[in-house]
């Protein structure tokens, strides 16, 4: 006969494995925290957004009111989603391009009408995920829903 009755193991969890369970969460959560930290001083805030897009209509307004007079030429007419004008000076040219409407937008434009053969787009004001890309056929600008681009273009 033994002193002590044999022990059952109940269920739960041992102290060893809640200690482990409480580093590794631990861990995580630091990851995540210092992604997060570096991650959202760089991201723009929706007020941001709104005030690049209003300036953007704005300056879209004083354009369309002065088009006839200053040398600014009109691009892509046929989208109504995207209103986009050239205004050139002295060998160099500002492209400014709206996306007006709700979902992504690509536009084409052919900047060798304008008398820019080989332009280079230097980008100026653009949304987070606009961006502009040579193609054989133009320059195409991608604009992310109600997105704006300004590029400097150059010969």
């Amino acid at each position: 006969m033994t002193a002590w009755p044999a022990i059952v193991r109940r269920r739960g969890f041992t102290l060893v494995e809640m200690v482990v369970f409480i580093v590794i969460v631990g861990v995580a959560a630091v990851a995540l925290f210092q992604t997060f930290g570096q991650t959202l001083p760089r991201s723009p805030t929706p007020a941001q957004l709104v005030q690049a897009t209003q300036l953007a209509q704005e300056r879209m307004e004083l354009i369309l009111g002065r088009r006839g007079v200053v040398s600014y030429a009109a691009l892509n007419e046929d989208d109504a989603n995207v209103m986009s004008y050239l205004r050139s000076y002295k060998g160099k040219a500002v492209l400014v391009a709206l996306n007006m409407s709700s979902s992504p937008q690509k536009a084409t434009f052919n900047l060798a009408d304008k008398g820019f053969a080989s332009a280079n787009l230097k980008s100026l004001v653009a949304t987070p995920q606009s961006s502009s890309n040579a193609t054989s056929k133009g320059t195409e600008v991608t604009l992310e829903p109600f997105g704006v681009f300004i590029a400097e273009v150059t010969k």
